[in-house]
């Protein structure tokens, strides 16, 4: 059985300017809910912001829209039409049967031809509003249900808005946080046009808080398509790939070519190596095959490179702290060191991994001496 996705479900209310009383009521219902995460354009559209971009955006993250109608809207051209033309592009993608446009009559109309194939729901008049209002709910629930989310915790939205456990991407890779780092890279990614609340905690899931955290967000993979080459990033539920690609494009184009080279030139000249800066945009958006090469083989030399020099940290400090050599050996602290050994070769199997290979050779070796 798949793991249940843990997000709310994203409904997207589709309406005409006029309407805006009924469907303000209506969108602050279904958020309340705790496990719906809806959508109104002048709740999630900020000022200057690209309404088309936003509105293909939100279309394209949701589970369920609502076509909310009016005599007035489905007669009127304006953006209910232009909304329409985008959702059903959407629609057309879907598998059949699934339950992803519902109608919402508003009043008394007659639904759009390109629309009249979905069951449409009234809510109307006031009287019978609560009824009708359920009936929609048996409906997000049964598409929630279908996509395997919770509909039972009414913190659920709570919960998926807080800072996610994952740590920081940045923090992860050799170098990204140094004291020559632009200032502004430390942002929440929410300053990025089309990043809101819901869209900063998927974004969370993957490590990204920050603008630098995005910086540092390398590609997964890269597929060929026409000449170009396309970078693959790891995504969750929530977040595609043209989505993250265009927020990548947003901040690696603007900060990469900001960037302070940490590695000093005569290091990178012996070795070779192309800057940070040239770097971190040919291994986001590659112009060529070379150029990627060039790209990951200089974040592999910082890779080793700092790592080499934790090392050799490490190697100061060590011969830096004062020593002094035992006269005489407690052999009940050795048995009892031998008897910890067997414990832990009895029952640690972790002890196996790689990355515990030299204490392993070494408790070898010190409880094969107990044994002879």
């Amino acid at each position: 059985m798949a793991n249940p996705i843990s997000r709310p479900l994203r409904v997207f209310l589709c309406h005409s300017s006029d309407d805006k009383p009924t469907v303000r009521e209506l969108y602050h219902r279904l958020d309340s809910e705790g496990w719906i995460d809806s959508w109104l354009d002048e709740k999630k559209i900020y000022p200057g912001q690209d309404w088309n971009y936003e509105i293909e955006q939100a279309v394209e993250e949701a589970d369920v829209i609502l076509v909310c109608l009016t005599k007035n809207s489905v007669t009127k051209e304006g953006y209910i039409q232009r909304e329409l033309r985008i959702i059903l592009d959407y629609a057309d993608y879907k598998p059949e049967g699934t339950l992803y446009i519902i109608p919402v009559r508003l009043e008394e109309c007659e639904p759009p031809k390109r629309i009249r194939r979905w069951q449409y729901v009234d809510h109307f008049p006031e009287s019978q509003r609560n009824i009708a209002y359920q009936r929609l709910l048996e409906s997000l629930k049964f598409r929630a249900t279908h996509l395997g989310m919770s509909t039972s915790l009414i913190q659920q939205k709570e919960k998926f808005h807080t800072r996610s456990s994952i740590p920081p991407r940045s923090a992860s890779v050799p170098g990204a946080i140094t004291s020559a780092t632009p200032a502004a890279l430390r942002a929440r990614v929410t300053v990025l046009q089309g990043v809101g609340t819901t869209r900063e905690a998927s974004l969370a899931q993957l490590g990204l808080y920050t603008l630098g955290d995005m910086l540092y967000y390398y590609p997964q993979r890269y597929e060929s398509y026409q000449e170009k080459i396309i970078p693959i990033y790891s995504v969750i539920d929530g977040v595609t790939q043209k989505w993250l690609r265009n927020l990548m494009e947003q901040v690696v184009m603007h900060w990469a070519p900001a960037m302070i080279d940490t590695l000093p030139d005569s290091i990178r000249s012996a070795a070779g190596l192309i800057p940070m800066r040239d770097t971190l945009q040919q291994v986001h958006f590659p112009v060529s095959r070379e150029k990627l090469r060039a790209a990951l083989e200089r974040l592999k030399f910082d890779e080793i490179f700092y790592l080499q020099m934790v090392f050799l940290r490490q190697k100061r400090e060590w011969k830096s702290v004062s020593t002094e050599r035992f006269s005489s050996i407690d052999e009940n602290l050795i048995e009892k060191a031998r008897g910890e050994a067997h414990k832990l070769f009895s029952k640690d199997i972790e002890l196996s991994l790689p990355e515990h290979s030299l204490l392993a050779d070494a408790l070898k070796e010190f409880w094969a001496d107990g044994k002879s």
